[in-house]
C-alpha cells in the first residue's frame, strides 16, 4: 500500500495530528482540543512551525517538522536540502520545498499514521525479531535480553513501518514474539491482529539496537544520530560481512556498508566478545580520518547456557557405546563444514566407527550445495536435523560424545558455548572469539584450514574416553555465565553515562 492508496480525508487527519504533536515541542503550546475541518490545522500550524525552525536553528527541531510533516524519519539528504532552503529561500519557496520533500517522503511510505513523540525513554528497536519466527544467533540474544529488561526496566520496545520508513509500536501479536517467544507463534491467524498503527518519535531518548537494523532503517537511523539530541547503543556482534566479505553473499557487505554508517554516529557500541571489540574498535578508530570521533566500543562477553535454560549438564554416552559427532550452525562457507564432512570420510576410511548429526539451517548457497550430501548418498552414518526446537537442541547436545564448530570468522560462537553449557566437549578454531572461548576449559582447537589437524584431533576424542571424560571435567570447573548476567551488565554498559530526568 502507498500513501495514493490511503482515504484522502484521514491521510490529512493524521498530518494535522503530527503537526499538531510537534507544535508541543517546536512552539511549546499544548494541543488545541477545537476540532477543526480536514486540513486546516496543518495549514495554519505548519508556517509557524517553520519560522520556529528558523529561529531557533536547530538541527533536532527541523527534523521533527520533517517527521511530522512526511509521518517519515528523514535522510540525511532530505534534512541537508531542507536546511540549505530554510537558509536562503524566501517564505513561500521555504514552505514549498519542504512540503515537496515531504510528499516524497509520505509517497515511499506504507500509511499515513499518527504520531507519538516519547522524551527520555529507552526505545529498543526488535523489529526483526517482532515479525519473524527465526530463531537462530541474534534472535537468541534478541529473546534471551529485551524480556528481563522489560521485567526490570521501563523500556519501549518498538518495529518499523512495513516501507520501513518510520519507527512504530508493535502489533498486539507482535509483543509475544519478542517477550515470551514459542516457535510457530507469529501465526497469519496472529499476523491480521495488527491493532492501530501508530508511530514514534524519540527525542532525548537511548535508543537500543539489538539487531542489525534493515538497510532503509540504517540510513533513517543514521540521520537520527547526527540530527536530534537522541544517543544510539547497539550490539557489535560481527563484521563477517566486510572481513569475510569472501564467504559471504555479495550484497551483504553493501547492506553491511550501510548499517556501518549507524555505527560511525553511535555513541556506544557493546561487542560480544574480545574478538568482535577489537574489530569495531578498529573500525572506531579509522573513523579520525573522516574526522569523527567514532563509538566508545566495550566488550559484553555473551553467556554460556543450555539452549533450553536446563541447567544438567551431560554425562555423554557410556565409553562402549558408538560416538556421536554434532555440528551445529547454518551450511554457510564461512561455518567451514567441509573440513568436517574431509575428517569424518577420512576417519571412516580408516573404520572409525561413529555418527555425525548436523543442525543448522540450509544457508545462502542453497539445498543443492550441502557438503554433506556426497557422505548421505555413499551411505555413510549422517543425520541432518535442520533446524530444531531447543529442548532438541539441548538434548542432542548433551547425548553426543563431542561437537565439532570449526568456523572461520565469528563475532562469538553461541554453538561453543552453549555445547560446554550442556557438558560436551569441543573441537573448535585456536583463533579469535572462538579460541576465547576455549580458554575457559572443554575444547580442543586447532587450525580450522589444516585438515590433518581436525582429523588427528576428531580420532583422539573419538578413540580415547579418557580424554573427553577428562575434557567434561574442565568443563564442570568452568566459570558460569548466565543471560541474566548478560542483560543486567549490557544495561549498565548501555545506560552509562544517562543522567535520570
Amino acid at each position: 500500500m502507498t500513501i495514493s492508496d490511503v482515504d484522502t480525508e484521514s491521510a490529512v487527519g493524521a498530518l494535522d495530528q503530527r503537526l499538531r504533536a510537534a507544535s508541543t515541542v517546536l512552539l511549546g503550546r499544548g494541543h488545541d482540543p477545537r476540532p477543526s475541518a480536514p486540513g486546516r490545522a496543518g495549514a495554519l500550524l505548519l508556517p509557524e512551525l517553520i519560522a520556529a525552525c528558523q529561529r531557533s536553528g536547530s538541527r533536532q527541531d527541523l527534523w521533527l517538522l520533517m517527521t511530522a510533516l512526511g509521518g517519515a524519519l528523514p535522510g540525511e539528504e532530505d534534512l541537508r536540502d531542507a536546511s540549505r532552503h530554510m537558509a536562503l529561500g524566501t517564505d513561500r519557496e521555504v514552505q514549498t520545498r519542504l512540503l515537496d520533500i515531504a510528499f516524497e517522503l509520505a509517497s515511499d511510505s506504507d500509511g499515513a499514521y499518527e504520531l507519538d513523540i516519547v522524551r527520555d525513554a529507552v526505545v529498543v528497536d526488535v523489529d526483526f525479531c517482532a515479525r519473524r519466527d527465526f530463531h537462530t544467533g541474534i534472535q537468541r540474544v534478541v529473546r534471551e535480553t529485551v524480556p528481563r529488561w522489560d521485567e526490570a526496566h521501563e523500556i519501549l520496545p518498538v518495529a518499523w513501518t512495513d516501507s520501513y520508513t518510520a519507527l512504530r509500536r508493535l502489533h498486539p501479536w507482535e509483543v509475544p514474539n519478542v517477550m515470551a517467544y514459542q516457535p510457530g507463534g507469529g501465526s497469519s491467524a496472529k499476523r491480521a491482529d495488527q491493532g492501530v498503527t501508530r508511530l514514534v518519535v524519540p527525542l532525548g531518548s537511548s535508543i537500543i539496537l539489538p539487531e542489525i537494523p534493515e538497510p532503509e532503517a540504517s540510513d533513517c537511523y543514521a540521520a537520527l544520530a547526527q540530527w536530534t539530541d537522541n544517543r544510539i547503543v547497539a550490539i557489535g556482534y560481527d563484521m563477517i560481512p566486510i572481513v569475510s566479505a569472501d564467504l559471504r553473499p555479495g550484497f551483504e557487505a553493501t547492506r553491511f556498508a550501510r548499517y556501518l554508517n549507524v555505527v560511525k554516529h553511535a555513541d556506544h557500541i557493546a561487542a560480544i566478545s574480545r574478538s568482535a571489540t577489537t574489530e569495531f574498535a578498529g573500525f572506531s578508530q579509522a573513523l579520525g580520518a573522516q574526522g569523527l570521533a567514532g563509538p566508545r566500543v566495550t566488550e559484553v562477553l555473551l553467556p554460556a547456557s543450555p539452549p533450553d535454560r536446563g541447567v544438567q549438564a551431560a554425562a555423554g554416552p557410556a565409553d562402549d557405546a558408538r560416538p556421536v559427532v554434532v555440528c551445529v550452525g547454518t551450511h554457510d562457507p564461512h561455518k567451514n563444514h567441509a573440513v568436517l564432512v574431509q575428517a569424518a570420510e577420512r576417519l571412516w576410511r580408516e573404520k572409525v566407527d561413529f555418527e555425525l548429526v548436523f543442525i543448522g539451517g540450509v544457508g545462502f548457497m542453497g539445498p543443492e550445495n550441502m557438503c554433506f550430501t556426497p557422505l548421505l548418498k555413499a551411505g555413510r552414518p549422517v543425520r541432518n536435523l535442520g533446524r530444531v526446537s531447543d529442548e532438541e537442541m539441548a538434548n542432542t547436545l548433551r547425548s553426543a560424545s563431542f561437537t565439532v564448530f570449526l568456523s572461520l570468522h565469528e563475532g562469538y560462537g553461541l554453538p561453543v558455548a552453549e555445547s560446554l553449557a550442556c557438558g560436551t566437549p569441543v573441537i573448535t578454531s585456536n583463533f579469535g572469539s572462538l579460541q576465547e572461548i576455549a580458554e575457559g576449559g572443554g575444547c580442543v582447537t586447532v587450525d580450522p584450514r589444516d585438515d590433518d589437524a581436525v582429523t588427528a584431533a576428531m580420532r583422539t576424542l573419538l578413540t580415547d574416553p579418557q580424554r573427553r571424560r577428562a575434557l567434561r571435567d574442565e568443563i564442570a570447573a568452568r566459570e558460569e555465565r548466565t543471560w541474566q548476567g548478560y542483560a543486567d551488565e549490557l544495561w549498565e554498559a548501555s545506560m552509562s553515562g544517562v543522567v535520570s530526568a
